[in-house]
């Protein structure tokens, strides 16, 4: 590992941190922009090595305080992330990004420096800038929170806050991590893996795949870092965590199902397999929306299992001289036939599983051996839903083996039949050993080895239909570039599209005036926020002789306005030529707004040139751009930062003309925040703009 001599700021490489005589500071913080690379300190080095000056001097403010209070407190090296890893080197990044953790957790003192905490900060008010801190938001930061034996936290004017000793009622409180953890009372791999991913569903990481790799340590398991891969990189976490645990907890992710009090019956429909649902793995950390716990590891489970030994001989044998009643041992023990415990294991066809299975009602649960605490009726237990798909696919598999299932099961609310929904989690009521979805009906399971499709990219459905033959066809009027694809696809979207029922995109198909009808979905089952995006063109008020009007509406759907009872057909969709005519727009571009916070940017480009089809006669080819804007998407899916391609260029120019002359150096120890950086360059190469700050760009 690279560390930073805290008296000159000068790199020093270490093959393992059992050699660095006194020890090592560490700096924990959230990257920003102007962050001090490997590269830049290595030309400040050897600019000062020429100027015989001190490099410390020209490094960023906030690399120079971190030297100088490692400093203060007797410690001659400080590891700063931005800095002591070479990031142009991928197998260094690699070994950096899996060996990070170990790094935070033998460093002997790690400062946390959050740069949104003013010193006069009240920590503990209801809203203070403490609590809201990004610091406690970001991915990264949850093992720089959990690995360090010794977190000091640190105000923006590097004034003390506080340690994570101290301050761990609080830090529980912000970040849901356990004050026993905090305290150093419990290791960080004594909560279940449910607990564990619910402490990072509420963080957020600027890459996806770092989703995953920011909890390799907390996890304590090794991947390969394949940048590019996106949400497989979670994927193959969970691989990696099945490998070495038997904790179920990590099945048991998305809502619950209580079936009685949640007013729904069973479907005669099954879930999408293009439904992240339909799968045992979780698509993202984001899906763990409550902490859950696997209970042959609670330390004071509210009912052990599997129960003692003594429970089973007192059931078994009678006093002496009375018969053996057997149905009182099988109440004690649930009806679960004998103890066990679940396996399971990755295999080509699946997740190859070992759990108490019920049967009842037409559905099929599998006993998780999981609680959850509910503020309303206490210790519950939890049963995941499965289903036998009718697709293709599935009827070939179901036919190869008839103990194949997907995960989750569709329900219909009892007061709108129209209403459905897709849940995987079932509450089982608040006794492990007698299993109820109904009051006074206790289930009768069974052990049984199943499969289960493990995730979407494993186990694909039916090929959907190729969307980019819209932007072939010659007589399609809208192009959906690809960059726009990927930017949903990357904020946790899903993409449908319809068309009409007769599958027939034909310019001359008309109905009602309109012709060329399309509809992109936007789902995010997670997040429960899905979008209706209607695009075709208008004949109304224009004779053979003149061009169709291309017309975009936007819909939102989320739980608050019953997302669910959305119409997913084409046949009553509907414009208004007053307003959704894109002629009609300035700049072809207008901003779709509903009353609770969300705003979606819809703009078209008219496409020239040789490569554009002309073949059509009813209109131009418009090429469209989606931005999701306001408060919710904000909170929701977050803000990309990035830097112009003119300030990248420029930045470029002056980091080459510095490289060319070794004598150059920062005019002031403040400009040392424009260094070029590995995510300037890599969000400049990417050609994202600079946009407003509360635009997310799916273009």
């Amino acid at each position: 590992m690279w560390l930073l001599s805290t008296d000159r700021a000068e790199l020093h490489f270490y093959t393992d941190t059992w050699m660095i005589e006194g020890g090592y500071a560490a700096l924990s913080h959230t990257w920003g922009g102007g962050e001090l690379s490997f590269q830049d300190l290595r030309m400040i080095i050897n600019q000062c090595s020429a100027a015989g000056t001190n490099p410390r001097d020209y490094v960023s403010d906030k690399v120079r305080n971190a030297c100088i209070l490692a400093e203060s407190e007797g410690y001659l090296w400080v590891w700063v992330d931005t800095c002591c890893i070479d990031k142009t080197s991928s197998a260094e990044l690699s070994e950096a990004i899996n060996t990070m953790y170990r790094w935070y957790e033998e460093s002997e003192i790690c400062y946390a420096y959050l740069h949104d905490v003013p010193s006069d900060c009240v920590l503990d008010a209801a809203d203070s800038a403490f609590r809201k801190s990004r610091w406690h938001t970001r991915g990264w930061t949850l093992q720089e929170l959990l690995a360090p034996a010794n977190v000091v936290f640190f105000a923006q004017d590097w004034s003390r806050l506080g340690t994570k000793v101290e301050l761990a009622g609080l830090l529980e409180d912000i970040t849901g991590v356990y004050t026993d953890i905090l305290t150093l009372r419990q290791p960080v791999s004594s909560p279940s893996v449910g607990v564990r991913m619910w402490w990072a569903s509420r963080r957020s990481t600027t890459r996806v795949e770092d989703e995953a790799y920011c909890l390799m340590g907390i996890f304590g398991v090794n991947i390969p870092t394949i940048y590019g891969e996106g949400r497989q990189a979670f994927i193959r976490l969970q691989h990696e965590i099945m490998k070495y645990s038997e904790d179920t907890t990590l099945f048991a992710w998305s809502y619950i199902l209580s079936y009685e009090s949640d007013g729904r019956d069973k479907a005669s429909s099954t879930p999408s397999l293009s439904e992240s649902k339909a799968y045992l793995l979780a698509p993202s950390p984001r899906a763990f929306t409550l902490p859950t716990h696997y209970v042959p590891f609670l330390h004071r489970p509210s009912q052990p299992y599997p129960p003692k030994a003594s429970q089973h001989h007192s059931k078994l044998h009678s006093q002496p001289g009375e018969p053996c009643h057997v149905n009182a041992m099988e109440s004690e023990v649930g009806l679960l036939n004998h103890p066990d415990l679940p396996e399971f294991a990755l295999t080509n066809i699946g997740i190859r599983c070992r759990f108490p299975v019920i049967e009842t009602n037409g559905m099929t649960i599998a006993i998780l051996l999981v609680s959850f605490k509910s503020r309303k009726w206490g210790t519950r237990y939890l049963g995941l839903l499965l289903h036998r798909s009718n697709s293709i696919i599935a009827t070939a598999i179901h036919k190869a083996r008839s103990t194949f299932y997907w995960a989750g099961d569709s329900f219909n609310r009892v007061s709108n039949p129209n209403d459905l929904a897709v849940m995987r989690l079932i509450d089982l009521g608040d006794d492990l050993y007698n299993p109820r979805i109904i009051e006074h009906i206790v289930l009768s399971p069974r052990w049984r080895t199943i499969y289960v499709a493990g995730s979407l990219q494993h186990n694909p459905p039916v090929p959907a239909r190729d969307y980019r033959r819209y932007n072939v066809l010659p007589s399609s009027p809208f192009s959906v570039p690809m960059s726009t694809w990927g930017r949903i696809k990357a904020m946790g979207f899903r993409v449908v599209v319809v068309e009409p029922s007769d599958g027939s995109t034909a310019a001359t198909q008309r109905n009602g005036g309109v012709s060329n009808l399309m509809r992109i979905r936007l789902l995010d089952v997670q997040s429960e926020e899905h979008l209706h995006i209607d695009l075709c063109l208008c004949h109304l008020g224009s004779d053979s002789s003149q061009r169709a009007l291309h017309c975009a509406t936007v819909t939102f759907f989320h739980s608050g306005n019953g997302f669910r009872n959305w119409d997913s057909s084409l046949e009553n969709s509907v414009h208004d030529c007053k307003t959704d005519h894109v002629a009609e727009w300035s700049q072809r571009t207008r901003v779709f707004e509903d009353e609770h916070g969300r705003a979606a940017r819809i703009s078209f480009t008219l496409l020239r040139g040789p490569a554009i089809s002309n073949e059509s006669t009813l209109a131009e080819m418009l090429s469209l751009r989606v931005e999701l804007l306001g408060d919710v998407y904000q909170a929701k899916y977050g803000i990309l930062h990035v830097q112009s391609h003119q300030v990248f260029r420029e930045t470029s120019q002056s980091h080459l003309q510095a490289q060319n002359d070794p004598t150059t150096l920062p005019e002031t120890p403040s400009q040392a925040g424009d260094e070029l950086t590995m995510d300037t360059v890599h969000a400049a190469l990417l050609s994202v703009s600079v946009e407003p700050q509360r635009s997310i760009h799916m273009s």
